[in-house]
């Protein structure tokens, strides 16, 4: 069999969406970046998920709580006014020029799959293992394309952000950009470098450690450094030593024991104040149910 006769009669038989979306997301892998800059900063790491569609994603909405923003990549040949998208947003924008050569590039994939099932049925294994080398080739190209070659004069993709197109020459601009995105939109997050707790969910020896470290706060809270052996650290000591002793969120005076405001680390002063009000808050609520 001919290859060339092949993959082009088989090229004839696709047919691909107007807007190609489903193509990509079945072909393009699932992508994830860190937000490094902010994450060391914090201690809470950032992650963004790689969103594809043919318009911008208006709001961030996600039941992954281990996700706290999208790059979306936008593939369309539409113009979109993006100063109406993403503002207040963890929402970076990519959007595609070439969206010509990236339906070329689907169409090669789907004529290869095809060409690969012909030559499956007619037993020929040395043209599949050929064609299957090429399909590899392509799937590989078509990921780079999208998912590597972002950044820089020769990038295809014009980016946006709080609806101002902006320049990203390289990937560290491109962290850079993301951990300014987690800081203004998550500004009010405490500075907290503890990753047995910091985390969405947790190990059953650190649910136990979360356990033994409430009891002391309830049970041993005057005692000093809650009663823990000065010699040893086991995990809920960690957790004590991180949370109340760094931040000076909990004191001892004499037999007193006292929570005030975390001294220790500014950037508990926000969630301190938060806090506060929420309890003020309760007072009137309280109130009524007694009267």
């Amino acid at each position: 069999e001919n290859m060339d006769l092949l993959l082009s009669r088989e090229r004839e038989k696709v047919q691909l969406s107007a807007s190609l979306i489903p193509e990509l997301k079945k072909y393009v892998a699932e992508q994830y970046h860190i937000a490094k800059a902010v994450s060391h900063k914090t201690g809470t790491i950032r992650v963004f998920e790689v969103k594809i569609s043919d318009a911008p994603i208006a709001v961030f909405k996600e039941k992954n709580q281990e996700i706290d923003g999208f790059v979306n990549l936008v593939f369309s040949n539409q113009d979109f006014e993006f100063k109406d998208f993403g503002q207040n947003e963890p929402i970076l924008y990519g959007v595609y020029h070439d969206f010509k050569h990236l339906r070329f590039k689907v169409k090669e994939i789907q004529a290869t799959q095809k060409a690969i099932e012909y030559v499956r049925l007619k037993g020929d294994s040395v043209a599949k293992d050929e064609l299957e080398e090429w399909l590899s080739f392509h799937l590989k190209d078509l990921n780079e394309t999208i998912n590597v070659q972002l950044f820089g004069k020769t990038a295809n993709v014009d980016w946006f952000l709080e609806g101002q197109k902006i320049a990203i020459p390289n990937k560290r601009g491109f962290n850079q950009i993301l951990s300014k995105i987690c800081e203004d939109v998550y500004h009010s997050t405490p500075q907290y470098r503890n990753e047995l707790i910091n985390r969405v969910s947790y190990s059953s020896n650190i649910n136990s450690a979360r356990k033994n470290f409430f009891s002391a706060l309830f049970e041993k809270s005057p005692e000093t450094n809650f009663g823990f052996d000065k010699e040893l650290m086991p995990p809920e000591k960690m957790i004590y030593m991180t949370l109340c002793k760094h931040t000076q969120l909990f004191d001892t005076e004499g037999d007193s024991f006292l929570c005030q405001e975390p001294l220790g680390t500014p950037s508990f002063k926000q969630l301190w104040d938060v806090s506060m009000d929420f309890l003020e808050s309760t007072k009137s609520g309280n109130f009524a149910l007694l009267n």
